[in-house]
């Protein structure tokens, strides 16, 4: 089952509610744009829920984003190491989630790398 929803990322009420609502219809994952430091918080707010689905934190531009996201309990991360920055800022990332067992779903674009 597919289910595509917006949700603020940084409103844990209405990403709570919504959640709640996808995983009760029957959906089985959950992928949450972590388009700033604040939504660590609700990740980690949902985690400490009655929310039992996976959530995947959706991670541009950012290693220090992934690294909070990785803390605040994320089930799987999703990079674009091509955007993330430096080989350093990628094996932070790496280095975080082997610690806490957290798999990474790395994507790749053509735009996002050099020749």
């Amino acid at each position: 089952m597919h289910f595509s929803i917006r949700i603020d990322s940084l409103d844990f009420d209405d990403t709570y509610r919504q959640i709640k609502a996808a995983e009760t219809a029957g959906c089985d994952i959950i992928r949450m744009a972590f388009p700033e430091e604040g939504a660590a918080e609700t990740l980690y707010r949902l985690k400490c829920s009655d929310i039992a689905i996976p959530i995947v934190a959706d991670i541009h531009f950012s290693a220090k984003l992934a690294i909070l996201a990785a803390e605040a309990g994320a089930d799987k991360i999703r990079i674009n190491p091509g955007n993330i920055g430096e080989s350093d800022r990628v094996k932070a990332v790496a280095d975080i989630c082997r610690k806490k067992n957290i798999p990474i779903r790395v994507g790749v674009n053509s735009g996002s790398l050099e020749k």
